[in-house]
């Protein structure tokens, strides 16, 4: 008994000590750190290796005790037992402090175009199929996935996304990870010999370009072009007036 309530305070004092981190990219990449409490992972980890340490001592160690054998096997079951109910704890506190309430599903479409011309992100590697993160990310179909519980929401903002993605956007410049290669437009760059600029549509209404790439997606699981309330959002790079853009909206800008 002893030694498991000593286990189960190692295991709970991995780390504790809270660190404020004001990057929203910090805290969708590691929410634990950013709870203050050690991750499930790293739990189950050591729980397996404590395990593992056991099993092989009670199997190539000859002669032990009784006394040693109900300690072996006391440390065979303990780890097994704490790391399950840590995970169940982790997971219903993470669904309780979250700003989302628990898991999301979310999707919006997206378009990308510079001067003109449409571009795609580069397509996912890997059994997963997915470019950026498990909670936000895309599936070589532009749209936005958002799949899991957001400690903070805005973690669903479009410059998250393009962060996730091996990208980056902010009020004057979008970075996009293409099969052809990196690209970035500029605020100030030139389209046809032209000073071009950002221009982000939201549901074919344009927002602010100075705050877009703090945008957060609308809750809908089902996107406008599949029938539902999900975002449609389009950026567009160009020397054209908003005007003349709107009016193209749904044809090459």
């Amino acid at each position: 008994m002893r030694m498991g309530i000593a286990l189960l305070l190692i295991l709970f004092a991995i780390s504790f000590s809270h660190e404020e981190m004001d990057s929203i990219e910090k805290i969708h990449s590691n929410p634990w750190e950013y709870l203050g409490i050690p991750s499930p992972i790293d739990v189950i980890y050591l729980s397996i290796l404590i395990f593992t340490l056991a099993i092989f001592y009670a199997i190539f160690i000859k002669n032990t005790s009784e006394q040693a054998k109900k300690i072996i096997f006391g440390i065979i079951v303990v780890p097994i037992i704490i790391s399950t109910l840590y995970l169940t704890f982790t997971t219903v506190y993470l669904n309780t402090v979250s700003e989302s309430e628990g898991p999301v599903h979310w999707h919006a479409d997206f378009e990308i175009w510079a001067c003109g011309v449409k571009y795609d992100l580069i397509d996912p590697t890997g059994f997963d199929n997915k470019v950026g993160s498990p909670v936000l990310h895309e599936h070589n179909d532009n749209r936005i996935h958002v799949e899991g519980v957001l400690i903070k929401k805005q973690e669903a903002s479009l410059k998250n996304f393009f962060t996730q993605v091996g990208g980056n956007f902010d009020e004057k410049s979008l970075t996009l990870p293409t099969n052809e290669g990196v690209f970035t437009w500029s605020n100030g760059d030139k389209c046809n010999g032209k000073i071009a600029k950002w221009h982000v549509f939201v549901n074919n209404q344009e927002i602010d370009s100075k705050l877009a790439h703090d945008y957060v997606l609308s809750p809908h699981s089902i996107t406008r072009i599949q029938g539902g309330e999900g975002d449609i959002i389009k950026l567009v790079f160009s020397e054209k007036t908003t005007t003349y853009i709107e009016k193209e909206l749904g044809v090459e800008p």
